[in-house]
């Protein structure tokens, strides 16, 4: 932020100068630049900084403020006029007693009024965020996206994030600078990593919009996330259109007269194991009537591990209709809820991969 200060009283008083940088500071955030002039040369040092800047605070009074205000005027090619007592341009977008904001090719413009009160005025400023975009990443390391970014990002003036999550995939925050594309950055990302984005600020509710416009619906059946799953679907508006609903089989017997699994898968497999999850996922398909299933089999904790299957041992599996099934192991570390949140994220996920052409077909 550059401020242009057009008043030597204001300048040369270290009181009353020290006075308006905190003000500014407070409210605006650092100033990066000090420029003292005269307002007769403010059309000069806009069209200079105008380029590097976002954001410009000219501060002047009594005289100074209305020829600024005169200059500013033909600067940006408008008339003159009063609003309350202050002049000021008429394109002007926001004003009160003692400022008024100019907006020029993207770059705010405050002119802010030095009065010999002794509360001073704060400059308007719109805190407007700049263009930023949410991508959630599969399949990929941190490091080998990182890579991948950097050139990206350096190309398109975007400054990025890359933040892991607890389902297995990568949460990408890109924010253009002000001379960024961020649009350029995007499509050349996705080129480079096709069917493996998705771009969403939040992946429960782009599930329940993705089911929804294709007029799917799911169906769960859930051992150890004990309905978790089920409670992260139905926080979001509208899940009722595509959730059917949830089968909690927690008991070995449930599992059996519920949803069909087999005795026999249960005594030479154990209820947490992958045969068991795929006869889940049948099951849950059968009794539900859905498109898509979602079946959690494992161990949370504290208790209940064995050497072979320790605590954190889960099987995770999701199923489209006439496909395979996607089922994996996993062994998750933390605390019983920890091992249950990282579970029902882990679910998501497989749902997205049991059918790609449908959940990452936007984002090609």
């Amino acid at each position: 932020m550059t401020l242009i200060l057009l008043s030597e009283r204001w300048s040369d008083d270290n009181v009353a100068h020290d006075y308006l940088l905190r003000t500014i500071t407070h409210t605006c955030g650092s100033i990066d630049v000090q420029i003292k002039s005269a307002a007769r040369k403010l059309v000069e040092i806009l069209d200079r900084v105008l380029l590097d800047e976002q954001t410009i605070i000219v501060a002047a009074e009594g005289q100074e403020f209305a020829t600024a205000a005169k200059v500013a005027a033909t600067w940006m090619g408008t008339t003159i006029t009063h609003r309350g007592n202050l002049l000021m341009p008429s394109c002007a977008e926001l004003y009160d007693d003692n400022s008024f904001l100019l907006i020029k090719d993207g770059v705010q413009i405050s002119f802010l009024r030095l009065t010999s009160d002794t509360l001073l005025s704060a400059p308007i400023i719109q805190q407007t965020p700049p263009p930023s975009a949410c991508l959630h990443i599969f399949h990929r390391t941190k490091s080998s996206l990182e890579v991948l970014i950097e050139p990206l990002a350096a190309a398109s003036d975007i400054e990025w994030d890359i933040i892991p999550t607890g389902g297995g995939w990568l949460r990408l925050k890109a924010i253009s600078r002000r001379f960024g594309n961020l649009s350029l950055f995007l499509s050349s990302l996705h080129k480079l990593l096709p069917g493996q984005i998705i771009q969403a600020q939040d992946l429960w509710a782009y599930a329940v919009e993705t089911l929804a416009k294709n007029q799917k619906r799911v169906g769960l059946s859930e051992s150890c996330t004990g309905g978790l799953i089920a409670s992260m679907f139905t926080a979001i508006p509208g899940s009722s259109a595509v959730f059917d609903g949830s089968v909690v089989t927690y008991a070995n017997w449930t599992k059996e007269s519920w949803i069909g699994v087999l005795p026999q898968t249960l005594t030479e497999h154990g209820a947490v194991s992958k045969e068991t999850v795929q006869e889940m996922l049948a099951g849950t398909l059968r009794t539900c009537q859905s498109d898509y299933a979602i079946a959690v089999s494992g161990i949370a904790g504290p208790s209940g591990g064995t050497p072979q299957k320790p605590v954190g041992t889960v099987w995770i599996g999701a199923k489209a209709k006439e496909r395979e099934p996607v089922i994996e192991p996993f062994l998750f570390v933390g605390d019983r809820q920890a091992i249950r949140e990282q579970a029902a994220h882990h679910a998501l996920r497989l749902l997205f991969e049991c059918d790609p052409a449908l959940f990452f077909a936007k984002n090609t």
